[in-house]
Parts: C-alpha cells; sequence; structure tokens
C-alpha cells in the first residue's frame, strides 16, 4: 500500500452575481435615504432620532464597502490531495478478458478480505488496462481531494462558486501481453 498526500494553496475570487448587486445598490439608497433623512431630522431640532439615522447609515455604507472589498480580493483555499495506492492480490481467474462473459477475478486485499470482481473489456470504463510482463496485477487507487479554508464565513457566501470535496477509485488491471491483442491478418 502506497500513500502520498500533496498540498496546493489555490486563490478564489467571489464573482458577484446579479441578485448581488442588486441588493447592493438596494442597499446604498436606504442607505443615502436614511443619511438624508438623519440630516433633515437633525435640522428640524430633533437630534437624537437624526443622529441614530446618520449612525443606521453609516451601518449601512460600512457593510457596503465590506461587501464590496470581498468581492475584489481573493481568499486562499487549500487543496489537499490524499492519494492511497494498493495491489490486491489475485487469488485466481476464470475466464478470459476478451470473451462475453469477461474475466472473473477473485481477490484477497491487505484487511485479509475476500472478493469476487467481473471485469470486461467492453463493459467497465472505471477499469483501465495495462499490458505487461506475464501475470495478471489488480491495482485499486483512491483518491480524496478536500478543500480547507480558514474564511468559513466567506465560504459560505460564495457557496457556488467554492470547490467541493471529491474521492475516485481508479482500477489498474495489468493483464500479461497479448491477452488484448486480437488476431491481425495483414494483406499487402
Amino acid at each position: 500500500m502506497t500513500n502520498s498526500i500533496t498540498t496546493e494553496t489555490i486563490k478564489i475570487l467571489a464573482h458577484p452575481s446579479f441578485v448581488d448587486i442588486l441588493c447592493l445598490i438596494i442597499f446604498i439608497v436606504i442607505g443615502l435615504i436614511m443619511f438624508v433623512g438623519g440630516v433633515a431630522t437633525i435640522l428640524d431640532y430633533n437630534a437624537f432620532v437624526g443622529y441614530l439615522g446618520i449612525i443606521v447609515s453609516l451601518t449601512i455604507a460600512l457593510t457596503t464597502a465590506v461587501t464590496v472589498v470581498n468581492w475584489s480580493v481573493p481568499f486562499n483555499v487549500t487543496e489537499k490531495t490524499q492519494r492511497q495506492q494498493e495491489k490486491v492480490q489475485i487469488i485466481q481467474t476464470e475466464g478470459k478478458l476478451l470473451s462475453s462473459d469477461g474475466l472473473t477475478l477473485f481477490l484477497k486485499d491487505s484487511q485479509g478480505k475476500y472478493s469476487k470482481k467481473n471485469i470486461s473489456v467492453d463493459g467497465d470504463r472505471d477499469v483501465k488496462f495495462k499490458e505487461e510482463g506475464n501475470s495478471y496485477i489488480y491495482t485499486q487507487v483512491k483518491t480524496k481531494v478536500t478543500y480547507i479554508t480558514k474564511h468559513k464565513i466567506r465560504a459560505i457566501l460564495i457557496f457556488d462558486e467554492f470547490p467541493r470535496d471529491k474521492s475516485t477509485t481508479e482500477i489498474i488491471l495489468t493483464v500479461p501481453k497479448g491477452t488484448l491483442t486480437q488476431n491481425k491478418s495483414f494483406t499487402k
């Protein structure tokens, strides 16, 4: 069993959608109305309500500024790729790879569990074939990619653009030389 872990840092820039920009414009208009209303209220000698309106409008302006900065500054995401390669012992083989029934493999993994796997050239898209040597070798490669960031709130806000974790399993079957080649007649 072979394990390898690679870590890579990538940068993601959040692109605002039409709805995001529309909400931002509405917030700016509400903030301007609150600010003008606060100044008008102060001029009408109701200072407390006027100052409260100005404070609310400044809070909206600050929130708007943070949102715009959030859109224009990329944040770091760590991509961690864990690859585990395991050669599974083939106990017995039955059938032929090029036949309609395919090849049946009886396997024993590293934990001592037995399993049976039917493989055919036409039916299995998740199996890669290599032709070398004089025996069958069954290799299973599991790849798990995870994305980690310290900016949890920003990752939630740009949920559509943030990459998702994924795992894949790939099977590589090494077959003896001549197994995949068929009889060819050459004509001149």
